[in-house]
């Protein structure tokens, strides 16, 4: 892998100066001795001795003696045109600039451009720029997907989608102008199939390991697999023996995009009584590989190839764990973590690594292994790993980077543990060996089998009830560990707590207790529009944590007014929004919402009133019918 070029060149700058410093200053002293000594027409001896004393000097006799290629060499240093061009880029990288680099790069591999860019920057170089954008695009698809997660303004979720899907397809056109000097050219036309480089129009350029690796991150980022997949595919094709030529990283994207490797594109666990999966995939990929296939091809290929044992260091072992979670081996990762980290089962300490260690645990390697545990339903196994780790080897969870843990446990936890009543009527019928047309609706369903002898009413309401008390149980225990921890606000985390309040009306006090911790939150965050803190200087985007918080605690209120409209309890709507809410903004869109549900509450209480008189009527009557 190419090292960051602004450094190398920095370091080679330097000891050229220091070189060229010494060889100029005892170059200029011998030529002023011995200029001295010839012109001197009283020829004094001491003149005469000092130059001679100088010119068998070591340092001279050396100097003398090295060719003239060599010495052209040691002068002071001067930044070429290209030097400076890098350091410009990387400068830009620095700051964040990732769409200019981007634009620029375009823009000197164009056929029109009258210079070529490889007399500018080297191929690898070009690869390693081009890597920092890769990396760049994929975080703002991560933004993307949150502010849809939070029902952003619409103008908000454009945006940022319109930037992600905008730098994918310049990076992709940066490539086709690398390989067949137009962006018109796609990468991935029905010619190169089997072969990128069959075109008419090729450069001449060749994919390094590099480009690869970009290319590979690019796809596998925007959840594309099959393209992904295209991309191994195409180095095999390039290289003889291609097992031979992959990189670390590309080993470790190898279990990404065909074993399970990458947490974040998986299918949402799916239960008998389930809602519909979710999945997070934009492609269908049907080329998986068992983890222990591709681990085994790794060890024989290290093994065959070098004099050194395979890497496993903690990069490794958190796509191995991954891996291993996602196939559902968890006997396998259960003594896997116990050999490597020492921690067993049921979490004791059979030893513990330094730190030093380029295996001792972080952060990283507690979210796979937990995860890993709650994609697999095993609540308890999990949480036992969270504490254990925590305590044996002091892994802090109020860190921001502790936020993508504490997301994707909630978004598991609510997965697994929802249910669809219809789902579960099912379940339960076939419990019972009841046969029924599991194509009816559940109303159907009911009425069908409630003249059934063998069908037991008062268990299904029993099962049902046990579901939702699991859910219930398991989502309010995570939901106190996660306050507990005093950690970073996490958007993904409360989205999902909503979204597990909202499937079933809750309580007001669930509620109340959701917009107190975010009211705090939003306290805690909130910048003025016109504070110079609204921009982020590191990375060079608009500071917008509070309008996430704003933007939930707006629809947890609209939810909570909700509630006391459906029950009946319209009187209290307005005390409600007039305390809740957090600014005048937010209390005038609440009262006009209320005012356009009024009619439709009011409807809702005066059916529920009418049903309750026809219902004394009938007791009334069932009553004098006893007379």
């Amino acid at each position: 892998m190419s090292c960051l070029p602004s450094r190398s060149l920095r370091a080679v700058g330097t000891s050229r100066r220091y070189a060229s410093g010494i060889a100029v200053s005892l170059g200029e002293a011998s030529y002023q001795h011995a200029s001295s000594a010839t012109k001197s027409t009283s020829g004094a001896k001491s003149h005469s001795s000092i130059a001679s004393m100088m010119n068998r000097l070591p340092s001279q006799t050396c100097i003398g003696s090295l060719s003239e290629a060599y010495s052209s060499s040691l002068k002071p240093y001067a930044p070429s045109g290209t030097s400076s061009v890098k350091r410009k880029i990387v400068s830009l990288l620095e700051n964040r600039r990732f769409e200019q680099v981007l634009d620029l790069l375009l823009r000197w591999t164009e056929t029109s451009f009258n210079y070529s860019w490889k007399a500018m920057v080297s191929e690898h170089e070009m690869a390693f720029f081009i890597g920092a954008i890769v990396r760049y695009q994929i975080q703002v698809v991560s933004e993307a997907a949150d502010a849809k997660a939070i029902n952003r303004d619409i103008n908000v979720i454009h945006q940022t989608v319109a930037e992600a899907r905008s730098l994918r397809e310049k990076i992709r056109g940066l490539y086709s102008v690398l390989l067949y000097g137009s962006a018109e050219e796609s990468l991935y036309g029905t010619s190169k199939r089997v072969n990128v480089y069959n075109s008419k129009h090729y450069t001449g350029y060749v994919l390094t390991q590099a480009d690869y690796e970009n290319l590979i991150s690019l796809e596998l980022g925007n959840q594309k697999l099959d393209l992904a997949s295209k991309w191994f595919q195409r180095f095999d094709n390039q290289f003889e023996e291609p097992l031979t030529k992959y990189t670390y990283d590309m080993w470790v994207l190898k279990f990404k995009v065909y074993s399970g490797g990458a947490p974040f594109l998986w299918t949402s666990p799916t239960t008998d009584v389930g809602r519909k999966d979710i999945s997070r995939r934009r492609s269908v990929f049907r080329a998986e590989k068992a983890w222990i296939e591709v681990f085994d091809e790794y060890l024989r290929t290290i093994s065959r190839t070098t004099n050194f044992q395979p890497i496993l260091d903690n990069k490794m072992n958190e796509v191995l764990v991954s891996c291993m979670g996602y196939n559902g081996s968890l006997s396998y990762l259960t003594k896997y973590i116990e050999s490597v980290w020492g921690i067993t089962a049921q979490g004791k300490s059979k030893f513990r690594l330094e730190k030093s260690n380029s295996r001792y645990p972080d952060l990283a390697i507690l979210k796979a292994i937990v995860v890993s545990f709650f994609y697999n339903q095993q609540f308890f196994q999990a949480m036992t790993y969270l504490n254990s780790f925590q305590e044996i080897y002091g892994i802090d969870l109020t860190t921001s980077r502790a936020r993508s843990l504490w997301d994707q446990v909630f978004r598991y936890a609510e997965s697994i543990t929802s249910y669809d009543e219809d789902k579960a009527l099912t379940v339960f019928l076939k419990q019972s060996r009841i046969n029924v047309d599991t194509k009816r609706k559940k109303e159907d369903k009911l009425r069908q089998v409630q003249s059934n002898a063998n069908f037991d009413y008062e268990g299904y309401l029993t099962f049902v009830k046990d579901l939702e008390q699991k859910r219930t149980a398991t989502m309010s225990e995570l939901w106190q560990l996660y306050r507990d921890s005093n950690g970073y606000f996490c958007t993904g985390v409360v989205k999902t707590y909503l979204l597990f309040l909202e499937v079933k009306p809750s309580s007001m006090d669930r509620y109340y207790d959701l917009m107190t911790y975010l009211a705090k939150c939003y306290h805690e965050y909130a910048v003025s529009d016109q504070s110079f803190n609204r921009l982020d200087h590191i990375t060079n985007r608009i500071y917008d944590h509070d309008e996430r918080v704003y933007a939930l605690y707006e629809r947890a209120l609209e939810n909570a007014v909700e509630i006391k409209g459906v029950l009946g309890y319209i009187g209290q709507i307005e005390p409600l929004i007039e305390e809740w809410s957090l600014d005048n903004e937010m209390a005038h869109k609440m009262r006009a919402q209320f005012k356009e549900n009024r009619p439709r509450y009011r409807s809702m209480l005066e059916e529920r009133r009418l049903r309750k008189v026809e219902e004394q009527v009938e007791d009334e009557e069932k009553l004098l019918d006893l007379f």
